[in-house]
């Protein structure tokens, strides 16, 4: 079961796997608009995003709550990870390619990097999940 964030606080009762994907951050930005525009200045565009610890600060409740949670079967992914540089900017570009298509939503080349980590995380708990229905079959 894949969920948004947002939904989190519906889930009640006896479930499986849950793999719950954070949204990833809002530029707040036409990014398109502001990488061509620095390009055509001059200006360096690999610093174009926003602080990682600004966007933790947002989700620092989000975050609480999920330490609280009881699901012991529980697996978070934070697309963060895939759109972060070296320097702890959470990137609008990437080796000169737009990571977001707007202020908000991800380029197609955004959603690939973002897939490349996410992908794995869900496969292995997958995995665990049915490996750990293969023991309780066996019982």
């Amino acid at each position: 079961m894949v969920l948004l964030s947002g939904e989190f606080y519906q889930i009640h009762g006896n479930v499986g796997w849950i793999i719950l994907v954070l949204s990833h951050p809002d530029q707040g930005l036409n990014i398109p608009a502001v990488l061509s525009s620095s390009v055509r200045r001059g200006k360096p565009v690999d610093q174009i995003g926003i602080p990682s610890a600004t966007r933790e600060q947002k989700i620092l409740p989000f975050r609480k709550l999920l330490e609280k949670s009881q699901f012991a079967r529980l697996t978070v992914f934070d697309p963060i990870y895939a759109l972060t540089d070296e320097n702890g900017i959470i990137s609008a570009e990437m080796g000169g390619v737009a990571l977001y298509s707007d202020h908000f939503h991800l380029s197609s080349e955004g959603a690939a990097r973002v897939a490349e980590v996410v992908l794995p995380v869900i496969a292995e708990s997958l995995y665990i999940q049915n490996d750990e229905t293969a023991d309780d079959d066996s019982k």
